[in-house]
Formats: C-alpha cells, sequence, structure tokens
C-alpha cells in the first residue's frame, strides 16, 4: 500500500530504497542478527542466567540468551538436563548472507565460537532448533506517514510501514543487568515494536478529532505524520548508536571492554536514562 500510494521508503542516512538487494548494496560488510529458539542439552556456563537477560561481547560478536520455560514436550523426556533459550546472534557479513532459517548445524557453530570466552570444557550441545530466522539490519523511514488517495481517501502508515531500524539497544552495552531485569530482558527486543503502538494510539487519537470534530482538511492528519516522523527519527539515531557502540566495544581489548561496561553500570541516571529511551517511554504521545 505504500508503494501503491508512492510513499518513499529509505534510509535516513544515506538515501538509499529500504529495497536494495544484497548484491547490488555497496557496503563492504552488512550486519544481520540472527534468531532461534534452542533446546539445549547439558551443562552450561553460569553466566547463562535463568532469570534474566544475558549479553557477551566479544570479537565473534554480540550474543544474547534469552530464558525461555520449557515447552509441554520436553517434559515427556529427560527434562532435567534440558533448557529452552531464545539466541540472538550478531553476523557481520562480507560475502553470503546467513542462512535465512538457520538450522542446528549452524547454530551450534555459533554457540561454539563463544566458547573459549568462558572457559568452559563442557559446552552444551544444541539439541533442537525450534523456530530461527535471520534479520538484516537496515534502516528507513517513509517520507510521510499520510497522503491524500484519490477523491476522499486517506492513506495513513503505523509501525514497520512507516520506519524499521536496528533492534540494538543500550541494555547490550552491560555485563550486568539493569537493576529491573524481567523488564530489561525484553527492553532490546521491543523498541520498534513500542514505537508502533505509540504510532497506533497516536492515529486512534488523531482520527477520533478529525471524525467527531468535523474537520474537512487534513491539518490533523498532516500533524500526526509529522510529529511521528520527528519521533521515529530520533528512535533511529538512538538504535543506529547503540549498534555502533556495541561494534566499537567489540573491536576493545577485553580490559578496556570490561571497564567501558562497568564506569556505564556504575552511572545509575544514564541507565534509567536510557532504559526510558530504549523502551519508547519518553515518547509517550499524550498530546
Amino acid at each position: 500500500m505504500r508503494e501503491l500510494a508512492g510513499i518513499s521508503f529509505t534510509s535516513p542516512f544515506n538515501g538509499k530504497p529500504y529495497n536494495t538487494p544484497h548484491h547490488e548494496a555497496t557496503e563492504k560488510e552488512l550486519q544481520c542478527l540472527v534468531l532461534a529458539d534452542v533446546v539445549l542439552e547439558g551443562s552450561y556456563p553460569s553466566t547463562f542466567l535463568r532469570d534474566r537477560l544475558s549479553t557477551t561481547i566479544d570479537p565473534s560478536g554480540r550474543f544474547l540468551l534469552i530464558p525461555l520455560p520449557l515447552p509441554d514436550d520436553i517434559y515427556q523426556r529427560n527434562a532435567a538436563s534440558l533448557t529452552f533459550w531464545r539466541a540472538i546472534f550478531t553476523i557481520t557479513v562480507k560475502n553470503e548472507l546467513p542462512p535465512v532459517k538457520p538450522d542446528l548445524a549452524y547454530m551450534q557453530g555459533q554457540f561454539n565460537k563463544h566458547q573459549d570466552i568462558w572457559e568452559e570444557k563442557i559446552w552444551p550441545k544444541v539439541l533442537e532448533v525450534r523456530e530461527s530466522s535471520r534479520y538484516q539490519v537496515r534502516e528507513a523511514v517513509a517520507s510521510t506517514m499520510h497522503k491524500s488517495f484519490g477523491l476522499r481517501g486517506h492513506v495513513l502508515l503505523v509501525g514497520d510501514a512507516a520506519h524499521v531500524h536496528s533492534p540494538a539497544g543500550g541494555q547490550g552495552a552491560l555485563h550486568r543487568p539493569f537493576p529491573c531485569p524481567k523488564l530489561a530482558s525484553l527492553i532490546d527486543l521491543c523498541k520498534g515494536m513500542n514505537l508502533g503502538i505509540c504510532d497506533a494510539v497516536a492515529l486512534g487519537r488523531t482520527l477520533s478529532k478529525h471524525v467527531s470534530g468535523g474537520v474537512q482538511d487534513n491539518h490533523l492528519l498532516e500533524e500526526y505524520s509529522r510529529k511521528r516522523l520527528i519521533v521515529a527519527k530520533d528512535v533511529i539515531k538512538l538504535a543506529t548508536t547503540g549498534l555502533n557502540m556495541m561494534n566499537y566495544l567489540i573491536a576493545m581489548p577485553t580490559l578496556a571492554r570490561r571497564l567501558v561496561a562497568g564506569v556505564v553500570d556504575f552511572m545509575g541516571f544514564a541507565k534509567r536514562r536510557l532504559v526510558l529511551q530504549t523502551s519508547g517511554l519518553m515518547n509517550r504521545p499524550y498530546d
């Protein structure tokens, strides 16, 4: 619908179309995220936390683990030695993209790359991959979130139809979790979702005023587009900054990386602001 309405969807940084094929991309290296829900068998490092998100930054990239409850069918097996996780790996692509649906062998290989970081002799085995996908890290924003269509029609955009960005956020910069672990485990992944929900709330209020007030012009609809695009661009800048920070940390020596993470972790006010920004709570559409 966005394309039919003639609304462009391009990078806010270089103006490139969002749907540029990988082989036509001019960047020497692209970044992807590989996500998978995996069943692990056997013991695992103590840094694989079962009550909160855990994250590791090392020369191999960024690695996040989110603990999930065991599916019902696993209880029929030897459940004592099995655990269920959502694993997320950052992959720097130089030649071929990761598989669209990474399989068991691919995920085991990604886990093995990080084995030396924990210095563990016994390493968990990836027993099963329930769901998996690949996400190419790209940013794009629509030229407008409202456009008149036909004689009296309107095209209004919300969520991913209007903006996409890296899911990177402040949470991954720390080796220790934020003070609220249950909330923190969602922050890194839900920023884009929160932005889309706020779009929907703002649009609902805008349409209510537009219809109930009998407004004949498109002023309110244009105002919705203007305000939400400002917020979207701010969030894209924040997400891109977060991703760049991760890249800098990955390139640092281990001691320097831990020092930077420790300083950030010590700054409580900075962590609180980061939580509010990445969760979208600073952009609530109240007006």
